[in-house]
């Protein structure tokens, strides 16, 4: 025979909302840690993004700086201190963005590419300029070497451009 009727446990009220309210604390506990790891993170990231950002913006910058073609007529002791000013900023450019690429965390597979390029066009320059290698000697040496940064900013400029377009995006929306 089965009898129905009210359950056989004294458990009251009260403690059936103590219960409720202690596992609403522990999710909330949970879901509070996670959420201040993630804001942590997101921080850290955007930290590593505005650094990429500012030294593609460099990188831009002195690249602007290569973009006059100059006739090697009689204003060429004018260019040369040009010249050098602008072969120093762009090496130190390149310089920021090997220290600062590598450590940077992109999940946008188009912008890692992107970043892997400017990167290896870095690396193989440097396997044609070495400033320590090619030291200005004469005229023609500093406009062999302004000519051949001209040809690799061409290259680069594009890609560094796109990049600091979907950086400075993906800033706005932070």
């Amino acid at each position: 025979m089965l009898v129905v009727g009210a359950p056989a446990t004294d458990i009251k009220a009260a403690d059936w909302l103590q219960f409720a309210g202690a596992m609403v604390g522990v999710v909330f506990a949970i879901w509070g840690a996670l959420a201040v790891e993630h804001w942590r993170q997101r921080e850290a990231e955007g930290k590593e993004e505005l650094l990429l950002l500012t030294s593609m913006i460099a990188l831009l910058q002195a690249a602007k700086k290569f973009e006059t073609i100059v006739e090697f007529n009689e204003d060429f002791e004018d260019f040369v201190p040009q010249a050098q000013k602008a072969v120093s900023s762009l090496e130190d450019a390149k310089a920021m963005i090997a220290l600062v690429s590598p450590s940077a965390k992109v999940r946008d597979l188009k912008l890692w590419q992107d970043i892997r390029f400017v990167e290896g066009k870095i690396k193989e320059h440097e396997l044609l300029y070495d400033p320590h290698r090619d030291i200005l000697r004469s005229d023609q040496d500093l406009e062999r070497i302004y000519n051949s940064f001209q040809i690799w900013v061409r290259e680069i400029e594009p890609v560094a451009t796109r990049i600091v377009s979907v950086l400075k995006k993906r800033r706005s929306l932070v």
